[in-house]
């Protein structure tokens, strides 16, 4: 599921900043189920921040985006 996950971030970076709850629906339809989306969308997160595929940060307004300051496995567990 997760070199799935990777290959639809990436679509989905090339065309605007992707959030959280975009990777529920990323993995419902990768999986076909809606089974503890929340659960499996945090530990997708955390891997590919270990992994360094993406970059964990808040988006706003005024300042864009700002990537988190921790290290990816402090970032990982904070996710």
């Amino acid at each position: 599921m997760i070199d799935e996950l990777r290959k639809s971030l990436i679509e989905a970076i090339e065309d605007d900043w992707v959030y959280f709850a975009e990777l529920k629906v990323m993995i419902r339809d990768i999986t076909g189920s809606a089974d503890d989306l929340l659960r499996k969308a945090g530990e997708a997160a955390a891997q590919l921040v270990r992994d360094r595929a993406v970059v964990p940060g808040n988006l706003t307004k005024a300042e864009g985006f700002t990537p988190w300051l921790t290290s990816p496995d402090e970032s990982a567990a904070r996710i």
